[in-house]
């Protein structure tokens, strides 16, 4: 990584969060990033996602810790592909995970089963976004305690699900065009056959936005109103 003194670092919570867990305090990540050894509010502020740190001020963290970050950046995923299954790693951070649930009575008591997920994965400026099924699921049947039993519950959650094709990096314009398509198809019940999910769409396109908007994308959808004299009704 070729590290320039005036762009912002954007794994800058990732490294933190790692100079934590190795045993290093707030004082001491504020003398390895060049500040005052009392500038441990600044350091509660990267720590916390609130701002992002220049590259010259995680030099010392990139190079102690960059591995570990692109080892936790490396996912695997499985794909089925003509009734095989195949294994594809992935590189990038997660940024979002949303989850899709069903009522089922099991005895006395309900629980709620997930049996589909989406992530997204951000690769520098580019998006990943992966569509998943819980292994053993059935559309076309109601989930009831016989189907239950069939689907994968290993206690490596990320082994139960089987990916929806290969993902392909796409731009900001891109991946909000795909989630709003994906939100009218869930709602109408097309994403998942018999199963509508109105509200789960809305939530996965706002979970998005929240995202970019903290990153500081343009949303030519978002109204900003901060700088407004009157309220919109």
């Amino acid at each position: 990584m070729k590290i320039q003194g005036n762009k912002k670092c954007r794994d800058t919570k990732r490294l933190i969060k790692l100079a934590i867990e190795n045993g290093m305090t707030n004082q001491e990540i504020a003398a390895k990033a060049g500040l005052s050894k009392k500038s441990v509010a600044q350091v509660s502020r990267w720590r916390n996602g609130e701002a992002l740190a220049f590259e010259r001020q995680m030099r010392f963290f990139i190079k102690e810790f960059g591995d570990q970050l692109r080892r936790k950046s490396e996912h695997l995923l499985c794909v089925e592909k003509e009734g095989k299954h195949q294994f594809i790693k992935l590189t990038g951070e997660l940024i979002l995970k949303h989850t899709a649930r069903v009522p089922v009575s099991t005895g006395r008591k309900q629980v709620h089963v997930a049996i589909h997920r989406f992530l997204i994965f951000q690769k520098s400026t580019h998006f990943y976004v992966v569509s998943q099924a819980r292994k053993g699921f059935e559309p076309e049947f109601s989930v009831d305690h016989r189907q239950l039993g069939n689907m994968a519950h290993c206690d490596n959650e990320d082994a139960n699900w089987i990916s929806n094709g290969i993902p392909k990096l796409l731009h900001q314009d891109e991946i909000m065009d795909i989630i709003d398509s994906i939100a009218i198809e869930l709602a109408e019940g097309r994403f998942i056959p018999n199963h509508n999910f109105k509200y789960l769409g809305q939530e996965l396109r706002y979970c998005l936005r929240r995202y970019l908007m903290k990153e500081g994308y343009s949303l030519p959808d978002v109204i900003d109103i901060s700088n407004k004299e009157e309220i919109i009704e």
